[in-house]
């Protein structure tokens, strides 16, 4: 049995539910405000530091192996399990946490999803962003906002991807942003290939960074300039909201 009040967060409680099969349990953390959920977890995280010299132990470490935690609104929702998802346990356990973060995102933060893409004649590109972003009031009379996303670069050749030898790069650029990468071994498709993992949702690794979003809301007007070069060839072409 599990004793919530050996799992507070500041004077908070969590309601715990456990999450059959997989030796689990999931904690919820419900705060008057998300500028009270950051400041208390800023508090606890910054206290677990102290107290294991910076070892980044806690509460939940010392029984689970594997404990991430979502922020959604006013709320901290940890998912515990016994043991860090090997090869054999993430094939049975990450359709299930993929599935919770969706729930989280989409259910409760009210994700949305903005999709930029584009083609030349050689390349189609895409660069796929989930955020959320909520409007709050501090106690001083303040609006402030927590905003996430999560960004994901597609990149397709439309030829055959094994013809490519040697130098690789691609570069994207907009007014907002840029990023980009290079290598020498040629394009490896399958690392431009739009994946839907758990971490497309949110969710840090509990204690290990601050649980509020970061980053801000992507405008829909914006448009990514991306640069191939391959072969001793280049591309250059646009991305715009696909909607």
């Amino acid at each position: 049995m599990v004793n919530p009040a050996d799992y507070k967060m500041g004077q908070v409680e969590p309601q715990i539910y456990e999450i059959k099969n997989f030796d689990g349990m999931l904690f919820i953390y419900k705060f008057t405000s998300i500028g009270e959920r950051d400041t208390i977890y800023d508090q606890w995280q910054d206290n677990n530091k102290k107290i294991s010299n910076s070892l980044y132990l806690n509460m939940f470490s010392s029984k689970w192996q594997y404990n991430r935690a979502y922020a959604a609104k006013n709320t901290i929702i940890v998912v515990s399990l016994s043991q860090f998802p090997g090869e054999e346990y993430a094939q049975k356990i990450s359709p299930r946490l993929r599935n919770l973060g969706k729930a989280i995102f989409y259910n409760l933060n009210e994700g949305q999803q903005i999709v930029y893409q584009g083609e030349g004649n050689n390349w189609r590109g895409k660069v796929i962003i989930n955020y959320y972003n909520h409007f709050w009031t501090d106690d001083k009379g303040v609006l402030r906002d927590d905003c996430w996303n999560h960004r994901q670069p597609v990149i397709e050749f439309k030829g055959d991807p094994g013809n490519i030898q040697g130098d690789f790069s691609y570069e994207f650029k907009s007014a907002i942003d840029e990023f980009g990468g290079t290598d020498s071994k040629g394009f490896d498709a399958s690392r431009f290939t739009k994946n839907d993992s758990a971490a497309n949702y949110g969710g840090v690794i509990l204690g290990f960074g601050g649980i509020g979003g970061s980053g801000a809301m992507p405008p829909k007007d914006n448009v990514y300039r991306l640069t191939v070069k391959w072969n001793n060839k280049q591309e250059t072409f646009d991305l715009k909201d696909s909607e």
